[in-house]
C-alpha cells in the first residue's frame, strides 16, 4: 500500500499528461487520485490505469 501519500511514476505521468489537457486533483487518496475538468471526472490508479470516476457525464 502506497501509505506515504506520494504517488507512484506511473501515476505521475499520467496525472501530468491530464493537467496538461486540463484536469486539476480534485483529491488525493493512498491509492487513486482523482481529477476533474468541468463536470468530467477520472480515477488514476497506482499502476498508471485510469477511468471515469463517479459524477462523470458524457
Amino acid at each position: 500500500m502506497n501509505r506515504s501519500r506520494s504517488m507512484t511514476l506511473p501515476q505521475r505521468v499520467i496525472v501530468d499528461q491530464l493537467k496538461a489537457d486540463g484536469f486539476s486533483v480534485d483529491q488525493e487518496e493512498n491509492t487513486v487520485v482523482r481529477m476533474k475538468r468541468g463536470n468530467d471526472y477520472r480515477l488514476v490508479q497506482m499502476d498508471g490505469s485510469q477511468k471515469r470516476a463517479y459524477g462523470a457525464k458524457r
